[in-house]
């Protein structure tokens, strides 16, 4: 049974993209249905996984793709179930089920006069893009993990640019495409380093070698810190985090699957894979941790400046992935990733509904402007209830789920600096304890403008029967979020956030009885004492402006900086000034030494052959008199030759 649902959590996703592919592409519905059908399929193999292997134990060796024979290594290409993948997989299914529902309401409006027909692609891609994670989360081979990790990449591209018609959305699709991809080269010379080191890419074996130290720390080293350049591109972690607040271009729900529970999610669960390989490799976890420190707190920063409800979340993804890091690069032994684990279900919740109620909000205010959003808890409780849940976990504060995994976090930071001396670990927690006081503030920030704040007055013609209404709400011409909607919100877009605010709100009861995956979770009283205060100061700081008649509390920043921290510490200048603009004049200097030397040569052997051939001509002139010429000429100067060489 284990086997068999392991099997179906990747198939599923990717038989219903096949079938929206060939089916649906003029036909919505049918999109839309299969899409939904396949979303929640997947979603109950995926429970039926992690039952099956909390019952019967895991299983390394499931039979999927057979074996490939490379005349120098034979290739095993098949899965493993374990606790680890069960539960990832519920996180992604889940997700991936609300996304489908959700999207079906949200992009309601693609097909109709105004608007292309798109939707049944969408559905495809996200099916297929669901079914690629499940791959990276089954692989007990490298190379079909590369597969996934791949296939996922592209699926993302399609996505981000949905709204191909605009600039902006190309723009940010090419980006996330280019930036994820300079970190996926360092994945495959990271997999080509332990093929040719050891003979194999079967994570079981390269696993049982780490753990048993049959492999050097220095091939551990070399392949750990190579695949932890993947993991700072899929995971948007310094400095390959640019690319994600530009992903925003894509509708909202891409923005819930992408940065929820799969793609940025893949390069943490990928270091959690592969633990025992970082254990034995000297300074890698220590690594990880240093660029976990900097962009958990970076991040948050740059959450608290944005005027974009959208961005706002994007950068808060990134500060909080990086907790994920830091809780996995804390591991003192192979079973010490629990902390990070847990981070990534809890945030899969709250960040997917975070994410699908600023998607309801866009659809109320029209807009992802932060200036143009108000007056939710009057107009929409239930709406400005969920959004609370979702910031609140988000916040760290008790009991909600976001309290109970960032708190292990930390604890294991405390752990590691107090009791194992590691400098590691007072950078985590002293980064750790201040980005909480961060993202209380830009939590609270966001609710306060959101909801509390009155609405804003809109224009009168935004009601007008010359807009569209909200059940034909286009997420491409009435706008992603663009466009002016009215305030009805269809229920196929409300039922997903009650779903997934029940994981938000209990997830903490798991550490009841846990698994034997989150045994290793520990709650020191004092830190979560100190981190449940610094939180509430966080989001208390933030609402008092409230009380004080400004309810921005990000406006008490100077513009200077606040600008600063908007940009994202200006840090795409950075990178367009040291990467962007020598990669464009090494590429203008190739092409001037391909057009005007390579070209040039070949250009030049036409005009020789052309002069040759003029010269060549001129001699044949018909005339006996003229040939008999010119072998005397050639027999005289054969002779004086002969003569001087003599």
């Amino acid at each position: 049974m284990t086997s068999l649902a392991a099997v179906l959590t990747v198939v599923v996703p990717a038989f219903a993209a096949v079938v929206i592919f060939l089916g649906g592409r003029r036909h919505r519905t049918w999109a839309a249905e299969w899409g939904m059908v396949g979303g929640v399929a997947t979603f109950l193999a995926a429970l039926l996984e992690a039952w099956s292997v909390l019952r019967d134990g895991p299983v390394h060796a499931v039979a999927f793709l057979g074996r490939v024979d490379t005349g120098l290594v034979t290739l095993h290409l098949d899965l493993r179930s374990d606790q680890l993948s069960g539960l990832v997989s519920i996180a992604v299914g889940l997700v991936a089920a609300c996304v489908q529902i959700y999207s079906s309401g949200y992009l309601s409006g693609e097909g109709t006069e105004d608007a292309p027909i798109r939707y049944p692609a969408y559905a495809a891609t996200v099916s297929l893009f669901t079914a690629a994670m499940m791959l990276v989360v089954h692989a007990d081979d490298l190379v079909l993990l590369l597969i996934g990790w791949e296939v996922m990449g592209i699926s993302s591209y399609l996505l981000i640019g949905h709204h191909s018609e605009r600039d902006s959305a190309r723009a940010a699709a090419v980006k996330a495409f280019l930036v994820t991809r300079a970190g996926d080269l360092g994945v495959l010379v990271g997999v080509v380093v332990l093929l040719a080191n050891t003979g194999t890419t079967s994570i079981s074996r390269i696993l049982d070698l780490a753990t048993t130290h049959q492999m050097s720390s220095g091939v551990a080293t070399a392949a750990a810190l190579l695949l932890l350049a993947g993991v700072a591109g899929k995971s948007a972690q310094f400095p390959l985090h640019t690319w994600l607040p530009d992903a925003m271009e894509g509708p909202t729900p891409v923005s819930a699957l992408i940065h929820a529970a799969t793609m940025v999610a893949a390069g943490v669960y990928l270091v959690a894979r592969l633990l025992p390989l970082y254990l034995l490799a000297h300074g890698a976890l220590q690594t990880a941790a240093v660029m976990a420190s900097i962009t958990m707190l970076g991040a948050a920063l740059a959450a608290l400046a944005q005027d974009d409800l959208k961005r706002l979340l994007a950068y808060s993804t990134v500060s909080q992935v990086a907790f994920m890091l830091a809780g996995v690069s804390m591991a003192q032994d192979a079973d010490g990733a629990s902390p990070g684990v847990f981070h990534l279900l809890s945030h899969a919740a709250f960040k997917a509904l975070l994410f699908l109620a600023a998607g309801v909000v866009t659809h109320i205010a029209g807009s992802t402007k932060l200036a143009d959003m108000g007056g939710i808890r009057r107009s929409h409780p239930g709406l400005a209830l969920l959004l609370a849940i979702g910031l609140v976990s988000l916040a760290g504060v008790p009991p909600f789920s976001g309290f109970w995994s960032k708190e292990s976090v930390l604890t294991a930071a405390e752990n590691a600096a107090v009791d194992g001396g590691s400098w590691a670990g007072w950078l985590v927690l002293i980064c750790g304890l201040v980005t909480t006081v961060v993202t209380g503030l830009y939590s609270g920030r966001a609710f306060a403008l959101v909801a509390l704040r009155p609405a804003p007055e809109r224009p009168e013609a935004a009601e007008g029967p010359e807009h569209p209404g909200p059940e034909h709400a286009a997420d491409d011409h009435a706008g992603d979020d663009h466009g002016a909607h009215g305030h009805h919100v269809p229920a196929v877009m409300m039922w997903p956030l009650w779903v997934l605010a029940v994981p938000s709100l209990f997830l903490g009861l798991v550490l009841v009885h846990p698994p034997a995956l989150l045994h290793g979770i520990e709650e020191a009283p004092l830190t979560a004492l100190i981190g449940s205060l610094f939180a509430l100061a966080g989001v208390g700081w933030a609402l008092s402006a409230v009380r004080l008649g400004d309810y921005d509390v990000a406006a008490s920043i100077p513009a200077p900086v606040r600008a600063f921290l908007r940009d994202g510490f200006r840090f795409d200048a950075v990178q367009d000034a040291l990467v962007v603009r020598p990669v464009q004049a090494l590429a203008r200097a190739v092409g001037a030494v391909d057009r005007d030397v390579v070209d040039g040569g070949v250009r030049g052997t036409v005009v020789l052959t052309r002069w040759g051939g003029g010269l060549l001509r001129r001699t044949q002139s018909g005339l006996a008199t003229g040939y008999v010429l010119w072998i005397v000429a050639g027999a005289v100067a054969a002779g004086v030759t002969g003569v001087v060489l003599s």
